[in-house]
């Protein structure tokens, strides 16, 4: 789901998917193993972690830690917009290059989001590139990243 978008339902996961959902951190962890772990027939597994993935969910992804990478960088950016841009904002910040992550917020700051950076696509071009074309922004403050605990791992956007 897209920021600014809506659902009329949100999804309904058991105990038992929660469990799935974080046995599976390990992405590459086989399946029969997490069946195991969650006390589950491999059949079973399969069908609630297809119908977790078709409902959007959960995903299986690769993530990275950009402390670990030569040459990368990530910060954490608040968005301030004129209150009648504040969705269209949002909206636009998905799409920005290097965006990891962002979401609408209460707060000091109408939206925030991750970003990633590295030696071809650097913070001062993601400024300058990147944000300052934003329509109704008003201010933005950010925070870089000077290092990570080992749950720190993002989606590689670069």
């Amino acid at each position: 789901m897209k920021t600014g978008e809506t659902k009329d339902a949100h999804i309904h996961l058991s105990l038992t998917d929660l469990k799935i959902i974080k046995a599976l951190r390990n992405g590459r962890k086989p399946l029969a193993d997490v069946a195991d772990e969650v006390g589950l027939t491999l059949s079973t597994l399969r069908r609630r972690v297809q119908r977790m993935q078709e409902d959007n969910a959960i995903q299986i992804i690769c993530l990275v830690d950009p402390f670990l990478i030569k040459g990368h960088s990530s910060a954490f950016i608040g968005f301030k917009f004129e209150p009648d841009k504040i969705h269209q904002g949002a909206k636009q910040i998905e799409n920005l290059k290097g965006i990891v992550l962002s979401a609408l917020v209460s707060g000091s700051y109408d939206a925030m989001a991750i970003a990633m950076f590295n030696e071809e696509f650097t913070f001062q071009q993601f400024i300058m590139d990147e944000v300052l074309k934003l329509e109704g922004l008003v201010g933005i403050e950010t925070s870089l990243a000077i290092e990570g605990g080992e749950n720190y791992q993002l989606r590689y956007v670069l």
